[in-house]
Formats: C-alpha cells, structure tokens, sequence
C-alpha cells in the first residue's frame, strides 16, 4: 500500500476537508487522522498551495506578462544619449551598405539632431527602414505624415522640433514608450505650438481644455 500524505483540516461543522494532490489515483483510500499545531498546518498549507499556483503558472494560457515583454516594450523606447550625437550616426551609418548610407544618414538625422532636417522624403525612408529598430521606424513614418504627408498643414516643421525637444518622452509624465505618443496642439489647431504627449496626458489635457487652450468653465470632467 502506498502512504501518500497530504494536509487537512475539520471545519467548524466537524468535518474533514483535504487538499488531494493531482497525482492521487482514483479509488478507496484509507485515512488517518494525526493532529497538528497552528503553525505546522499553516507551513504545509501553503506547500500545497504554492504547489497549486507552480502548476497554474505552468501552464502556457497563464503566461501574460514574460521576460520577452519587457524587451518588446525595451525596444519602443528611445535611448537619450542619441540626440545631437553625430559620431553615433556615423557608427550606423558605416554599417550598412554605401548605396543605402546616404538614406540611413538623412534619415537618423531627421530622428536626432534638435536642429535637423525637417523633410524626410519617402523614398529615403523606405530604404532607412531597412536599417532602423522598430521604436526609429514607427517614430520615423509617423513623423513623417506630419512634415511631408497628409498632416503636414496641421503640423509641420514645429511638431517634429517639439517631438525632437522632448526627446520622444511625455512632456507631462515622461513616459518612454513611443508607440502612445501623440501631438497636442498647446493652443488648438490654429496655432503651431505643440506638446509631445503620451495618450493619457493629452486625454486628460483635452478633458481640461477646449480646442482653443482655454480651460472649460465646468472644470475637470
């Protein structure tokens, strides 16, 4: 016969509840009764259930948050000491092939010099991109919209410098992750004074204040 032990407990209508053990087989068992203090019941009460929670946090549905999200969320996040380095874009540019250098040049600079380039044609871009980390090519057609494309009236040249300013970071809360960050116009759309803004802090701005930068006479909403 084999002795598989395992924890219970009488519960205050005098009866016995246990805690079986997957590996328990089906079928008649035989049970003896041995008496435990507090603190030796707590201790193997939570072996068995960190036993429990190890086999949940087995299975793969139960993997939300791993080690491999937090590179994902490294990689849309720009390191600071790149701004207005040029021996940093001539390291990348080297790198690549001298066919596709003068794009990835133009390029890096339209992302990292305050005072850069404020055109990025799309032919250049699209060779760029070959080249670039996902944080500089989602940044770099989302800016592009902005100064060459369909946004450039509603944007232009004053967004990407203030983007550039802000080092892709909120100007509110300072949070990294390029893929929320948005443009607000300060003072509505018929000025071109911006704010970079993650999409929390440019909610909460707009839930204060109407298209003209004036706060709304209700207050907070």
């Amino acid at each position: 016969m084999k002795s598989i032990e395992s924890i219970a407990h009488i519960d205050e209508q005098h009866r016995l509840v246990v805690e079986l053990l997957p590996e328990i087989p089906d079928g008649p068992v035989k049970i003896m009764l041995l008496s435990t203090n507090a603190t030796d019941e707590e201790r193997e009460w939570q072996v068995l259930i960190n036993h429990s929670w190890e086999e949940d946090w087995s299975d793969p549905r139960e993997d939300i948050h791993t080690l491999k999200d937090g590179k994902e969320e490294q990689a849309y996040v720009i390191p600071q000491d790149r701004f207005d380095d040029l021996d940093y874009i001539e390291k990348r540019v080297r790198l690549v092939p001298l066919t596709s250098q003068g794009a990835l040049r133009s390029t890096l600079k339209y992302l990292y010099l305050i005072d850069g380039p404020t055109n990025l044609p799309v032919d250049r871009r699209k060779v760029a991109e070959l080249f670039l980390e996902p944080a500089e090519v989602l940044l770099a057609r989302w800016l592009a919209t902005r100064t060459n494309g369909s946004e450039r009236k509603r944007y232009g040249a004053n967004s990407l410098k203030q983007a550039r300013i802000a080092r892709y970071r909120c100007e509110r809360c300072r949070f990294a992750d390029v893929r929320v960050l948005e443009l607000d116009h300060v003072y509505g759309h018929a000025q071109k004074t911006f704010a970079c803004l993650c999409a929390n802090c440019h909610k909460i701005k707009s839930r204060k204040e109407d298209w003209t930068g004036k706060r709304r006479d209700q207050g907070e909403i």
